[in-house]
């Protein structure tokens, strides 16, 4: 008798034990949901969708790429295809571009974050991209809050390079990116024809802005984008980063404004 007791009670044990780790991953579960739907309706107050790369603060889209590299997926991939094949393409950074294959890349993307470049883009099409990217996200890549700071260090590559270390991971790293990119552009300026001082020109007033003065000339390629249709296409490879830390500095005090 008390052997069935003691097998009871350790049945009874292992049942409530089970059902105690079931109740625990349900409740876990329920929660991972719950920060999803909050996260999806704080989006869906922010009038963006879910799915939608240009417009997103940055943090949140690389918060939704789940990957290791803090950098968004579309700024690596269209500087992976500059890179390869859009180094010497002229006023790279400077020419306007197609507007409704701009328009159309834009609509791509908010469709699908993962997809590569398509082949055959004119490399100047996807460099204003990038611009139109930058130029869409609701804080500027150097932040608000370290506008005149950063305005202020201008004069000093130490000054400099200690402020930025101040900015967020992603977009630290990002602008590492762009910057790198840069360099690569200006090495080609003889037959590109952009130089460090056209390429600051150019994108200056889409990293560094102060609150209410945002480059809106770019707002149509991302405004009520429609949906269009697309196919898969071949990865490029990844971006060979410049490695003289000197040369992306002086690039970057170039491509910000005067204090």
């Amino acid at each position: 008798m008390q052997e069935r007791f003691i097998s009871a009670a350790a049945t009874t044990s292992f049942f409530l034990r089970k059902g105690f780790l079931k109740i625990k991953d349900i409740a876990k579960k329920t929660a991972q949901k719950s920060k999803t739907l909050l996260t999806d309706i704080e989006r869906w107050q922010k009038g963006v969708a879910s799915t939608d790369v240009f417009g997103v603060p940055i943090d949140i889209l690389v918060q939704r790429q789940q990957s290791t590299r803090p950098v968004p997926y579309i700024m690596v991939k269209c500087a992976d295809y500059l890179v390869l094949s859009g180094l010497n393409s002229p006023e790279l950074f400077k020419a306007e571009g197609d507007k409704k294959v701009i328009h159309q890349l834009v609509s791509f993307y908010n469709q699908d974050q993962n997809a590569p470049i398509p082949e055959g883009v004119n490399p100047v099409d996807i460099a204003a991209l990038m611009k139109c990217y930058l130029a869409s996200l609701p804080d500027p890549l150097t932040t608000f809050e370290l506008y005149n700071e950063i305005r202020g260090a201008r004069s000093s590559i130490h000054s400099m390079k200690n402020t930025l270390k101040k900015l967020p991971t992603v977009n630290y790293m990002t602008l590492e990116l762009i910057t790198a990119l840069l360099l690569r552009v200006s090495q080609k300026y003889l037959v590109n024809k952009m130089d460090a001082r056209t390429l600051a020109t150019e994108m200056a007033p889409i990293l560094i802005w102060q609150r209410g003065q945002s480059p809106r000339q770019y707002n149509q390629f991302w405004n009520h984008s429609a949906k269009t249709s697309s196919k898969q296409y071949t990865p490029t490879l990844t971006l060979v980063h410049g490695r003289c830390l000197q040369m992306k500095m002086k690039l970057l005090m170039h491509l910000l404004p005067s204090p």
